[in-house]
């Protein structure tokens, strides 16, 4: 590659002058002048620096920093004087009204009807007393009571013996006069009833209904089948205390004998005689044992 010419430039009297070709800068470190006078050797006492930042000197006095306001861990406290800004509309649903849901509650309380339950409540003893006894027998109201049973093999009706001073006997009861009739049908035939684990639902406090079965207490003994369909009444509950009016009809007592009960244990106490004992046979056969 050619080397490029030097430029040329006029002197005063106009005679062209060849100037220099300019020096080249090579590449890396220049190179040290020869020329140069030489530099002052260093102290080899003087202390070296080395590299990074230097140590600090422990015996210096630490310098105190200017107190700079700055935002500090956590969120800024609110400023006591600054406007409070307006609430922002809530993104949940508004509140339901609860005055509604109190009314219910309350009449729900006043209310005398309470849940459905099953019969299993009614089970136990209930102490009884009866005017038309105290006013005609007062030595035979002493000990007037009930006692109701699970009926075996069912869970929709109950079994009970009951005294009423001059009567006593056994009792079949079911919350509707359906069931007490097919239980009744069941039991006359058999002293028993079909398999039937299902349970009845009945209100507590409710009414029950029930057929008897029964003889005098007495000299007589005389037997009272109620095949003629006479001898039945109904038992209505308080949801409170468990007590119960009933009204029923009794040889010698009326057809509508009124009597209350009074619940004095959650056990039954005395076990009911079998339906078939108060029978037609049953009082015969029980003569001639006594009679020869």
């Amino acid at each position: 590659m050619a080397s490029p010419k030097a430029p040329k430039k006029r002197g005063h009297d106009g005679t062209e002058e060849v100037q220099p070709p300019p020096a080249k800068r090579g590449r890396g470190r220049p190179r040290k002048d020869p020329n140069a006078p030489p530099k002052h050797p260093k102290d080899p006492n003087a202390p070296k620096r080395g590299r990074g930042r230097p140590r600090k000197d422990p015996n210096a006095a630490p310098i105190a920093k200017p107190k700079v306001p700055g935002r500090g861990p956590g969120r800024p406290k609110k400023d006591s004087t600054a406007p409070t800004a307006a609430p922002s509309k809530s993104k949940s649903l508004p509140k339901v009204s609860t005055t509604t849901t109190s009314k219910s509650k309350v009449s729900s309380t006043r209310s005398t009807s309470a849940p459905n339950t099953t019969l299993a409540q009614f089970v136990g003893t209930y102490d009884i007393t009866c005017e038309e006894v105290e006013d005609n027998w007062p030595d035979a109201a002493d000990d007037m009571t009930l006692s109701i049973h699970p009926l075996p093999r069912t869970k929709s009706a109950l079994i009970a013996c009951f005294n009423l001073g001059i009567l006593e006997g056994t009792m079949l009861i079911a919350a509707d006069k359906k069931t007490l009739e097919r239980v009744h049908k069941q039991v006359a035939a058999t002293d028993s009833v079909k398999s039937d684990k299902s349970a009845v639902a009945v209100p507590k406090g409710g009414t029950l209904y029930f057929v008897w079965r029964g003889q005098n207490i007495g000299d007589d003994d005389q037997v009272h089948t109620g095949n003629g369909g006479q001898q039945s009444g109904t038992l209505k509950f308080n949801a409170e205390d468990m007590s119960f009016k009933g009204v029923g009809s009794f040889p010698a007592l009326g057809a509508e004998c009124s009597f209350i009960g009074t619940k004095i244990s959650n056990e039954a106490s005395d076990e009911p005689e079998p339906w078939s004992n108060y029978s037609e046979e049953a009082y015969e056969e029980a003569n001639e044992q006594r009679w020869g």
